[in-house]
């Protein structure tokens, strides 16, 4: 079974590989995913005559084919209440508790191959006759171009994946709200709320990463099949699981205590004066085991391998005896613990990392944050006339990493053969927002027409970064990990948005409710689209890299022009839009949505120039990595069938809209597609009873 994507790279679905819950259809253009010293998932061969073992030939094709499972778990057990007590008039307390367990289970399974046609190689013929076959024209090569040939697989290509991860969670959770109400004047109103909110959770990771494959002892291994699935069937039936596995653990926990307090002051019912101040203590802990067991130059190694982090391919070279390296300076040189803002320990004796011990290594490759934060907040509403408000507000928040953004341990995105790995050492990211908005509502059902604007100021956003693993020199885009770490710059983000929803009833007013029930009158439609303009700076250890590989002399920017001093905030799209049409009837008690979302592309990733063999050459480059403009329709029903007693169903992305990968446009000269993925349907049917006492 056989896909092509837009740009004629052939590729195939996923091979089947056990009893899997989940299969997508995956397409990839792997040639261009690293531009430097090497290019492709393996070295290429110009030698038609050459055995396949040497590598593929320069115009074959190449695909990934992948299986995954993904098993979840959720039970939630929750207690809410809300009360008015005689005692206060204008007393209001609302609480509300649970407890809930999760686990995940997933693995994943992947190869990446090339197709060869029959004729060009010495050591191979594919049955019948050695033919010999043109040189295809258009490239990329199609599978259908080639002609019969063989798909073929080696331990040298670096893209055969077999992982897999077990996550167990327990969360506790409570939180209590008064309200509370004072009559100062006849025109004015004071409200007093206050609250407490507290959260506990605790999380154990293990996750099992086989590095090395091997088939019959040795990763110098070459397996070919005239069809993809026996192919894979053969891959994964043969290799030693036992040899290269990487096993590590995680043990994470979370605790959040706040409370907050909030005055409204409200003259003549038409504006209100709100200010309010949170407290908030955040404890968040990230204990690792990365240790393999084995040692390399003297020092534990550790998966992920310590130089993609904590060392440096540095002086003095370990490969050396520790002697250093002649005429070479790194003084201007930056490393991934640079980049990723790790505090590595230096020598101070030498100025160089070559004392790193396990201590060293454990305390580094665990993470624990622990603040105290007060928020501010200020507030303002007017409402002129009947039905428009118009509202002002300043806040600050945080933002915090999550659990997989600091657990050290590899896990694969499902469908790819991405690595991608937690920074124990990432911190809180400081927010300020700066909101004004307009509202009209009108009618008798509420419709709605609304303005809004919004600025927003992040000290050290957390972001999504691509670096290589400087020790891994053969494997392609498979060196590669996706990890994560504070920016020093400011991010910024300016946007507007619209927002409308209006109802049919204007229908039945006309005289247009055929059926003879005022069905028109829970009929709506609506929709808010956002507009969003989110920068922030590049390090200065990426612009220094950039300037290494494109060999501009350091401080000499007027010739450097590869990349932008600025670029895309990461996870931010530029635009979001959303619509739909509603129907909800309580009496019936019936609900009926069909929506539809579309966002614009969204980087996915920062790119970074690699560090050579010699610790100071950037001989590789990752360009910036984009998730391309997407869209889905969902749809959601329910109805109550007793009281309180209500069943929904609920299918998401019913179009089974493909979302594609893609490289920053203004970084290259067309549009280069890394992969397109299905993610599928997503159904769900639940059965839910909410009793009142």
């Amino acid at each position: 079974m056989g896909a092509e994507d837009e740009e004629g790279t052939s590729s195939a679905a996923a091979t089947e590989a056990g009893d899997l819950s989940q299969n997508v259809l995956l397409t990839e253009l792997l040639p261009v995913s690293t531009f430097g010293s090497r290019l492709g998932p393996s070295a290429l061969r110009e030698e038609l005559a050459d055995t396949p073992a040497r590598g593929a030939l320069w115009f074959a094709n190449f695909g990934r084919s992948n299986s995954f499972e993904r098993n979840r778990d959720l039970d939630v057990y929750q207690l809410n209440g809300e009360h008015d007590f005689d005692l206060f008039e204008g007393l209001d307390i609302k609480w509300a508790t649970n407890y809930a367990t999760s686990t995940q289970d997933e693995s994943s399974l992947g190869m990446r191959f090339f197709y060869e046609p029959c004729g060009f190689s010495g050591n191979f013929d594919c049955t019948q006759g050695n033919s010999r076959i043109a040189v295809p024209t258009q490239f990329p090569s199609r599978v259908s171009s080639l002609g019969p040939g063989t798909y073929f697989a080696s331990g040298t290509s670096g893209g055969i994946v077999n992982t897999r991860v077990d996550i167990e969670e327990a969360q506790y959770f409570a939180r209590l709200d008064a309200d509370q109400d004072f009559e100062l004047f006849d025109f004015a109103m004071l409200n007093f709320s206050t609250g407490f909110w507290w959260e506990q959770s605790k999380r154990d990771v293990e996750a099992l990463f086989v590095e090395t494959v091997t088939v019959g002892g040795t990763s110098q291994w070459l397996l070919d099949s005239p069809s993809l699935p026996n192919l894979g069937s053969t891959i994964f039936d043969r290799f030693d699981a036992s040899r290269g596995d990487r096993a590590s653990q995680t043990k994470a926990s979370r605790e959040i205590a706040a409370g907050h307090a909030n005055l409204k002051l409200t003259l003549w019912d038409d504006l209100d004066f709100l200010g309010g101040l949170r407290y908030e203590n955040i404890f968040i802990d990230s204990k690792n085991s990365p240790f393999t067991g084995e040692f390399q130059f003297g020092r534990p190694t550790t998966f992920p391998p310590a130089y993609l982090f904590f060392d440096r391919l540095d002086n003095p070279d370990p490969l050396l005896g520790g002697e250093i390296r002649p005429n070479t300076d790194t003084s201007d040189v930056f490393f991934n613990d640079q980049i990723l803002g790790i505090n590595t320990p230096i020598n101070p004796a030498t100025g160089f990392v070559d004392l790193l011990t396990r201590e060293q290594i454990l305390s580094l490759a665990n993470g624990e944050i622990d603040e105290t934060k007060l928020l501010p907040s200020a507030g303002l509403a007017y409402r002129p006339y009947a039905g428009v408000v118009l509202r002002a507000s300043y806040s600050e928040t945080v933002a915090r990493p999550s659990y997989r953004e600091m657990g050290y341990y590899v896990t694969v995105q499902p469908g790819t053969d991405e690595r991608t790995v937690g920074n124990p050492q990432l911190d809180l990211s400081d927010v300020k927002s700066y909101d004004v908005r307009s509202e009209y509502l009108f009618g008798e059902l509420g419709d709605l027409v609304a303005f809004s604007a919004f600025y927003k100021v992040i000290d050290n956003p957390i972001e999504s970064i691509i670096l290589r693993n400087p020790l891994d020199r053969d494997s392609g885009s498979a060196a590669l990990y996706r990890t994560f770490f504070n920016n020093p710059n400011t991010a910024r983000l300016w946007g507007i948005e619209l927002e409308a929803r209006k109802s049919f009833d204007f229908l039945r007013k006309l005289g247009l409710d055929f059926v003879g029930i005022d069905v028109f009158d829970y009929l709506s439609v609506g929709g808010n689209f956002s507009y969003i303009q989110a920068t922030v700076g590049r390090t200065p250890a990426e612009l220094a890299r950039a300037q290494r590989f494109f060999n501009v002399a350091p401080g000499d920017s007027a010739q450097f022009s590869g990349l932008e001093k600025k670029r895309r905030l990461f996870g931010q799209p530029e635009w979001i839009g959303n619509a739909d049409i509603s129907f909800n009837h309580p009496d019936w008690g019936t609900s009926l949505t069909l929506a539809v979302f579309a966002i614009s592309d969204v980087l996915d990733a920062a790119g970074t120039a690699g560090i050579g063999a010699d610790g100071v050459t950037a001989d590789t480059l990752t360009l910036d990595r984009y998730l391309d403009d997407f869209y889905q329709l969902d749809l959601v029903a329910s109805q109550e069938i007793w009281q309180g007693l209500r069943l929904k169903l609920s299918v998401k992305n019913l179009t089974d809209t493909a979302r594609r990968r893609t490289y920053d446009r203004q970084q290259t000269a067309q549009t280069y597609v890394e992969r397109s993925r299905k993610f599928g349907r997503d159904w769900s049917l639940s059965l839910g009873y909410t009793v009142d006492f």
